[in-house]
């Protein structure tokens, strides 16, 4: 039972198997919903549950079982990203295949990609499947797409004047942090599509491309460090992968972004353990809070039952402006509460930019914007944003 060493059991056999379950449902809904119409995900999702169910093929289902005990700090759909993205992190890393992701459009494919990685002769773990193993066990999602900071330039630019000139940011779930690379070196965001008439337009496409003084750049996260090849290893759909000029120009700016990693300071820190938690983070602003605390794709991950106190956590982080953007909406019954997607990639599912303007004693989340997707190529302001960017000028 190779599969299950270096896990911790935390669940009963049953809460296991309803967890196995929720797991299996997940991969279907990923075939349902590829990120990036990635039919190489759809053959993923089709092979990995075939392979839980194959009597000559223990190895998978207990690799599977061992990370579902493991990982009780992730909900189902967020395992199977995790998943896939192991998988896809040993095939360019530690295989270095160069058929994928052209040649995985198959099930069969990945069946013998499975079996390749995990063992060559039963009872026996081959050293890629240790390192698959070991990801399962300790990594966690990290994809860091620059392009959503710009949300955040936006929002700062929404509320500038209850800002200070030079305000203090600070970002949660932050991973490598290029993001905000990008706004503490005052590299502008473009290419960014609005959907608004030709003023607002440009009105907005001025506060995307101007530059912003940020007086303190801080950013932490749960793990606390930074493997730059997991992170572009998540980082990208098999899809994107597949376009060789997107792949290229996108892997070009991340490095370019590497390289001017100068006005910003990563920490370690988990919104999960409370408010209390974060008094070392609190205390790179001189003991102050952040003029600005946001977070961005971080918070739809966590658990239901840990939620309100991660929220309560960011919370704690500013004195003035608190902005989320993620796979949510404003709870319909309770404006002070977002709600998150439980499915990022169904069709009804919205990343979206929220703001909570704590200057004002305001308690009620405001909706700023949406994106086409978390890639953020297209952005849809809604009038709280424009009215706000309108009364800046």
């Amino acid at each position: 039972m190779y599969g299950l060493a270096g896990f911790d059991k935390h669940l009963t056999d049953g809460e296991a198997a309803a967890d196995m379950q929720d797991f299996e449902t997940a991969l279907h809904e990923l075939a349902d919903h590829p990120p990036g119409n990635s039919q190489a995900l759809v053959s993923f999702s089709a092979a990995a549950v075939n392979a839980l169910h194959d009597e000559n093929f223990p190895e998978f289902r207990q690799l599977t079982d061992g990370f579902i005990r493991g990982r009780v700090d992730m909900v189902a759909p967020y395992k199977v990203q995790l998943f896939w993205r192991a998988f896809q992190y040993v095939l360019l890393e530690r295989t270095h295949d160069a058929q994928y992701p052209a040649a995985y459009g198959n099930e069969l494919t990945w069946q013998m990609a499975f079996r390749t990685i995990l063992t060559d002769r039963p009872g026996k773990m081959n050293p890629e499947g240790w390192a698959l193993k070991e990801m399962l066990d300790v990594n966690n999602n990290q994809t860091n797409e620059p392009r959503r900071y710009a949300g955040i330039k936006l929002a700062i630019a929404a509320y500038a004047r209850e800002l200070p000139a030079a305000p203090s940011l600070v970002d949660a779930g932050c991973s490598a942090g290029l993001g905000q690379i990008q706004i503490g070196e005052n590299i502008p965001f473009r290419g960014i599509q609005l959907e608004a008439g030709l003023e607002v337009r440009k009105l907005l496409r001025d506060r995307l491309m101007a530059k912003l003084a940020i007086s303190n750049n801080i950013g932490f996260d749960k793990v606390v460090g930074i493997d730059p090849k997991w992170v572009e290893a998540c980082s990208y759909y098999p899809s994107e992968l597949e376009d060789t000029k997107l792949n290229q120009s996108k892997r070009r700016f991340r490095e370019f972004l590497y390289r001017r990693r100068r006005n910003f300071v990563r920490l370690h820190g988990d919104l999960t353990e409370g408010p209390d938690s974060l008094d070392d983070i609190i205390d790179r602003n001189q003991g102050q809070p952040y003029d600005v605390a946001t977070a961005l794709t971080s918070l739809y991950e966590i658990p239901k039952d840990q939620l309100a106190v991660a929220t309560d956590s960011l919370e704690s982080l500013s004195g003035k402006l608190v902005v989320v953007q993620d796979f949510a909406e404003i709870d319909k019954h309770d404006p002070t509460k977002l709600v998150f997607a439980e499915d990022i990639y169904a069709p009804d599912s919205k990343y979206q930019l929220f703001s909570k303007l704590k200057a004002n004693g305001d308690d009620h989340w405001t909706h700023l914007g949406t994106w086409s997707s978390g890639r953020c190529a297209r952005f849809k302001p809604t009038d709280a944003l424009i009215e706000r960017c309108l009364t800046q000028k």
